[in-house]
């Protein structure tokens, strides 16, 4: 009856002592599970952070790409409209050039005729003044002559 008594009561202190073991166990694994669920909801918002980031990584690509795009179509258009303008510029100057040209020519043109015209002029005051000197001796020879108005382009000369 001891015997049985005592197996008893090693009997519970085995379950007590098993009971304690499982309770420690539990706790044990309890906390290895929330330490487990602590990690995976790390995972997860690294996961989330990196796929973040990959959406940022892939949109400045796009965007990069955009912008170079842009660049290149800038560049494009500035050098046509350098090569447009240059030409705009030659066909202005061309344009000054045959104005210049022509000018000169109408100058030229017009010193001859001024030349002529300041000789013509000339010798039409020097048959005036042979006039003039002819109606003077005629004059003194007792003939009478109509003195003439003179002419516009005498009175400016």
């Amino acid at each position: 009856f001891v015997t049985a008594g005592l197996a008893l009561i090693k009997h519970g202190a085995l379950k007590a002592q098993l009971a304690d073991t499982l309770e420690r166990t539990e706790a044990r694994g309890s906390a290895f599970v929330r330490t487990l669920e602590l990690e995976r909801d790390m995972r997860d918002e690294q996961l989330k952070t990196a796929a973040t980031k990959k959406r940022l990584l892939l949109s400045l690509r796009d965007q990069i790409k955009q912008e170079a795009a842009r660049r290149d179509r800038l560049m494009a258009q500035r050098r046509a409209n350098k090569h447009a303008s240059t030409a705009a510029l030659e066909r202005t100057l061309q344009g000054l050039e045959a104005q210049r040209h022509d000018l000169e020519r109408e100058v030229n043109a017009l010193g001859g005729a001024h030349k002529a015209e300041q000789a013509a002029v000339l010798k039409l005051r020097g048959i005036v003044a042979n006039l003039e000197e002819n109606a003077e001796q005629l004059e003194r020879a007792g003939m009478r002559v109509a003195k003439r108005k003179p002419t516009a382009a005498e009175r400016d000369h």
